[in-house]
């Protein structure tokens, strides 16, 4: 059986320990997930969350939850890879953390309404990722994006805000 369209859930358990400071666990897990919704329209989404269980947190800024972040000028291979404009380690975290990141992708939606960009077959999508920690102050992005440009590029448009603002 071919199982690539399945969601895919990962759980991982990170545990710190040294003769120097005090132990620290952290438990997160992670939920992938593709959706054909319509004739030639897909949802993607990656949510996770994570929490440093008892009291003792990392001492070290290696330790601490990380997201994946990216400034890069080109988008990431996976629509739901990474975040688009967050800063690799501004908002990493000791403390209890959630994100989701959401790709929508239209077969017809505004460009597409015409003929001309219908059967070049290009894609728009609609991005929106959100970032929930005690230092992001709920950090969120939305964007607007083309797809399959020459049937191999994608042009994204995004900003970002925080709580919302």
């Amino acid at each position: 059986k071919d199982y690539s369209g399945s969601p895919k859930l990962t759980l991982r358990y990170k545990k710190g320990w040294g003769e120097d400071y005090d132990p620290f666990d952290l438990v997160s897990a992670q939920l992938e997930a593709k959706m054909s919704i319509g004739a030639g329209s897909q949802l993607s989404m990656r949510l996770a969350a994570g929490t440093f269980l008892g009291e003792d947190r990392p001492r070290y800024f290696a330790d601490f939850a990380h997201f994946p972040g990216s400034q890069m000028i080109g988008s990431p291979v996976n629509p739901v890879g990474a975040f688009r404009m967050l800063d690799y380690y501004l908002y990493s975290t000791d403390e209890e953390y959630a994100y989701a990141l959401f790709n929508y992708q239209f077969r017809h939606f505004a460009l597409t309404q015409f003929n001309h960009f219908k059967r070049s077959g290009i894609r728009e999508n609609i991005i929106f990722n959100t970032l929930f920690s005690p230092q992001s102050n709920q950090y969120a992005e939305i964007g607007y994006g083309i797809n399959y440009i020459f049937r191999v590029f994608r042009v994204e448009f995004v900003t970002s805000c925080q709580d919302f603002a």
